[in-house]
Formats: structure tokens, sequence, C-alpha cells
């Protein structure tokens, strides 16, 4: 009489387990290189260049006057921000990144 090892439902039940394990653990590795082999966009901010003349506006105008120019998005929490203080800025060709800078850290 031949005793097979997978004649227990365990161990059945644990090999079953391993393969769709590995079949998840196979897809994510796949998906991962897929998305790291894209084009990101993340560095693009450090590129962008911005002209903007600003005088006696909300904070709040001028980081949507900024974004609207820049075509893209910025993320900030409202109660750190002075919504409503009023700046003049004014920029000519200035890096994204500096223009935020300076807007914020006058």
């Amino acid at each position: 009489m031949k005793k097979s090892l997978f004649n227990n439902r365990v161990t059945s039940f644990t090999l079953t387990i391993m393969k769709y394990s590995t079949l998840v653990y196979f897809t994510i590795c796949c998906l991962s290189t897929i998305a790291w082999a894209n084009n990101s966009y993340g560095q693009k901010a450090a590129s962008t260049t911005i002209s903007i003349q600003l005088k006696k506006v909300s904070l709040k105008t001028a980081l949507q006057i900024i974004v609207d120019q820049a075509g893209m998005k910025i993320a900030y929490a409202d109660d750190l921000l002075n919504e409503n203080q009023i700046i003049d800025l004014n920029l000519k060709n200035e890096n994204l990144l500096k223009s935020l800078e300076e807007l914020l850290h006058p």
C-alpha cells in the first residue's frame, strides 16, 4: 500500500494556499514593475516656470492662480495657512518650487 503525501486534507489545503499566494505575489511583482517602468511626473514641478504679477490679493487666490498657471494641484491644510492674508507677488520665469517658497515665506 502506497502512502501519498497529498491524502491529508491539511496538506492539500496548505498546498492550495501556497499556489494562490504565489499567484498573488507574482501579480504584485508584475504590476509593480509596470508602475516603475512608466514615466513619473513627480519631478515636473522642479522644471515648471511661472510668471505672475499680483498686487493685494489673498493668499488663497494667489495659490489658485499659481495652480492654474502651473497646471498642477497643490494640497495644503487650511488651518496651517492664513488664506485671507493679503500679499503682493511679482515673479518672472521663476521655478515653481521657488515661487511657492517665496509666497509662503515672504
